[in-house]
């Protein structure tokens, strides 16, 4: 199950963290964009991310936080 291919999981996840602030905010705006448009797209798409060993680890380390903090999350209207 692959990312849709207009939405670069890799590259957003990878300037989310960036040490640039602009860049850092444009990266985050757009996962947050991602994640209201197309939920289950954006679950998916951070799944394939984590799972596939040929994406760098840091944006799999960081799908895999975002993964798990939209599956447990604290706040209960987003359970």
């Amino acid at each position: 199950m692959a990312a849709a291919p207009s939405i670069e999981v890799t590259r957003l996840l990878l300037h989310a963290q960036d040490p640039d602030p602009n860049v850092r905010g444009r990266a985050e705006q757009q996962i947050q964009y991602f994640q209201e448009q197309n939920y289950a797209g954006f679950l998916c798409s951070l799944a394939y991310e984590l799972s596939n060993a040929e994406k760098p680890p840091e944006s799999r380390r960081l799908a895999g936080i975002v993964l798990k903090n939209n599956l447990d999350a604290k706040d209960d209207a987003r359970k």
